[in-house]
């Protein structure tokens, strides 16, 4: 009799246990998500620094360097960030975008990214030469 006692009292500490793991699947979830949706946010404010530099690069290969901010502005609205930092030197452009994540697995979050665009004036010269 003591060993059909024993195995009733067992019996529910199955329930125990399969809770924990499904609360620790969950939890493990949840972190996967939030890594994933850090490094998708700061990969999109990469890629929005890297077309707000090249953007604003442009105007300054072109001549028209007094609008090279305005056009790095321009593509960071349109990318949902907005442009914090401009710096136009005479060969270089250099800028850096925030974008706020919105969705579940950014959580809010703001990303900060710089990126640094050259002008190479050689080709420029070059193909007016000859």
């Amino acid at each position: 009799m003591t060993v059909g006692g024993s195995a009733r009292t067992e019996r529910g500490s199955i329930v125990v246990l399969v809770c924990g793991l499904v609360a620790l699947g969950a939890v493990l979830v949840l972190a996967v998500v939030a890594v994933g949706g850090a490094a998708v946010l700061a990969a999109r404010a990469e890629a929005t620094a890297d077309s707000a530099a090249l953007a604003a690069a442009d105007n300054v290969a072109s001549g028209t360097r007094s609008l090279a901010c305005a056009a790095a502005g321009l593509v960071a609205e349109i990318d949902d960030a907005h442009l914090v930092e401009c710096h136009v030197e005479p060969r270089a452009v250099e800028v850096v975008v925030e974008l706020t994540g919105a969705g579940p697995a950014a959580f809010g979050r703001t990303v900060r990214a710089r990126s640094r665009a050259e002008v190479d004036f050689s080709s420029l010269r070059a193909g007016a030469g000859g």
